[in-house]
């Protein structure tokens, strides 16, 4: 969403082109500033912290924990840039748009991959137990890395992978289309690449 904010559209599948045509409206109309939809979307936050575990996009860098910021500036300094291209975005917040970002981070998945001891400096400076992530899809997913430190969600649902996460009682599942829920496994680091 933050790439069609911005107008770049080169992960856009050509049948939502085709659906905005048929409203009469070119695609990026749809996430104007004036619709619902783009309304919406500039109101949501990059973070979200919910009880004792972290929800983004990709994942928190070294970068962004690096800087001390709370939640809530992170969220702040983030919004008013909903919808600009990174090109025209101020030096000061380019790390929270480019591969640092928690739009775009992978190093708890792809080499080089985070030091644990690293992680646990971010889970601590925001006092959660574990992050929750999609945005780098792996064969692993829906999986527990770092010993449960990091929950990765995203699969490939555009190649027919469908799952998702269910935390219920204080237990992750992976749940499947039919319904049948197992628990998470954890995913050995030399597992993923």
């Amino acid at each position: 969403d933050i790439m069609n904010l911005s107008g770049d559209l080169r992960y856009v599948q050509p049948k939502y082109f085709t659906s905005a045509q048929a409203l009469g409206l070119d695609y990026m109309q749809l996430y104007d500033a004036h619709t619902e939809l783009g309304r919406w979307l500039r109101t949501k936050n990059i973070m979200e912290k919910i009880g004792n575990q972290l929800f983004l996009h990709a994942g928190l860098s070294p970068e962004v924990s690096g800087l001390q910021f709370s939640i809530e500036k992170i969220n702040a300094v983030c919004q008013p840039y909903y919808g600009v291209p990174p090109a025209q975005m101020p030096d000061s917040v380019r790390v929270f748009f480019g591969a640092a970002s928690p739009f775009w981070y992978r190093g708890y998945f792809i080499a080089p991959k985070i030091p644990e001891a690293v992680l646990d400096a971010s889970l601590s400076q925001f006092g959660v137990k574990r992050i929750i992530v999609g945005h780098t899809i792996l064969s692993s997913n829906i999986g527990s890395y770092y010993n449960g430190k990091v929950i990765g969600i995203d699969v490939n649902h555009h190649e027919g992978h469908h799952a998702a996460a269910l935390y219920e009682r204080q237990q992750w599942f992976v749940v499947d289309t039919s319904g049948y829920r197992f628990p998470l496994r954890e995913v050995s680091p030399g597992a993923v690449q």
